[in-house]
């Protein structure tokens, strides 16, 4: 894979529930050249891990952990 790549991955709505992680793999900077284009909003719930830039139309919230 070349350094340069660039990938844009379009969604409609986006949500990542409570431990899941979108991480990709083989790449010396994960986070490099990633863009979620996302129709409307993004919601990545507590402890997610999650590589990239998303560019979300509405909204793009993180939840956290209620003690």
């Amino acid at each position: 894979m070349l350094s340069n790549s660039v990938f844009i991955f379009q969604v409609e709505c986006t949500h990542y529930g409570t431990g899941s992680s979108v991480v990709p793999h083989g790449r010396r900077d994960p986070t490099a050249n990633i863009f979620w284009q996302v129709g409307s909003s993004a919601t990545l719930g507590t402890y997610s891990t999650f590589n990239g830039t998303i560019l979300a139309q509405a909204s793009v919230s993180i939840l956290t952990a209620q003690c």
